[in-house]
């Protein structure tokens, strides 16, 4: 993930990106349903409780980056996953009991 290159048709070297998960932050890259988004989010934080994911989306561009032209082919809609602090607080005090 992050920033790497992608040759085009005709040869010429453009610049892509890819956001990275963070501790407290999920991107899916595509429309998955709810129980998806839920599967994910206990895969990636485990013991994770609904009301402690925010759930928002996100227009990013992924493909050529430093062209000065829009193209709206050059973005992707991406579903984002943010843990709460309160989660996080919680790991950490689990954690600290072990």
């Amino acid at each position: 993930m992050g920033n790497s290159t992608r040759k085009t048709e005709n040869g010429q070297t453009v610049r892509t990106f890819q956001p990275d998960d963070t501790d407290d932050t999920l991107y899916l890259r595509y429309e998955p349903d709810l129980m998806e988004i839920f599967e994910r989010a206990l895969a990636k934080w485990s013991g994770i409780r609904m009301d402690e994911i925010q759930v928002s989306a996100d227009y990013i561009q992924t493909d050529c980056l430093g062209h000065d032209l829009h193209d709206p082919g050059d973005y992707g809609n991406f579903i984002v996953l943010r843990c709460s602090e309160e989660y996080l607080k919680r790991m950490k005090e689990l954690e600290g009991s072990n």
